[in-house]
């Protein structure tokens, strides 16, 4: 009998053991799962920082550049240019100049449209 309560003695160390170092290594991966977790929230922080100042950046450069092809496009400027480049250009007379008027065709009442429709399903 004393063979037997030293095996017994010696499997419940054994299945001690076993417990405490699965919970060890249960909560040691937690533990890395959770500092992986706000490691990744710190770089993601990072990324989107850097993005809103490009994003910021690419704003003001187009900034600039709708200025300047609103400056470009002026009459003044593009009246100067004519001349720097000696193109001859001249403007319009009064009577090269032709004026479009766009005709919408009026939309019927809306009681005309009811009643057509209403013929419409008799027939």
């Amino acid at each position: 009998m004393a063979k037997n309560r030293r095996n017994e003695s010696g499997a419940f160390r054994f299945n001690a053991a076993v417990t405490v170092i699965s919970l060890l290594v249960i909560f040691g991966a937690a533990a890395v799962g959770f500092l992986w977790q706000k490691n990744q929230i710190t770089e993601l922080g990072r990324q989107i920082k850097k993005n809103e100042i490009q994003l910021a950046e690419v704003r003001r450069q187009n900034r600039i550049r709708r200025d300047q092809i609103d400056h470009l496009r002026s009459p003044a400027v593009l009246e100067q240019r004519v001349k720097d480049l000696r193109l001859g250009l001249l403007p319009p007379q009064p009577g090269q100049i032709i004026t479009l008027v766009e005709s919408v065709p009026p939309s019927p009442p809306a009681s005309q449209g009811r009643h057509l429709v209403a013929v419409a399903r008799q027939r």
